[in-house]
């Protein structure tokens, strides 16, 4: 019974900090396109999208390489 408390609890907080962050995230998102222009807004969403996307496909290797790189060093053992 007291996993389950923890769980909810956990929940909570995590639901309740999750929500506390995306509204600061709108906040912001309102402020700079207030300072900024819905043009430039624009074109840094356009600009941050192809970003993201060859940030991604640049750390896609990671977890492979390093999942090998661990696992070759325990086989040496």
């Amino acid at each position: 019974m007291k996993k389950i408390k923890i769980f909810i609890l956990n929940t909570i907080i995590l639901v309740t900090s999750s929500l506390i962050l995306k509204s600061i995230g709108v906040s912001f998102g309102v402020f700079i396109s207030n300072q900024v222009g819905k043009e430039a807004v624009g074109i840094f969403q356009l600009v941050m999208s192809i970003y993201l996307f060859t940030v991604t496909i640049a750390s896609s290797g990671i977890n492979f390489a390093t999942t090998k790189l661990v696992s070759e060093e325990l086989a040496l053992r």
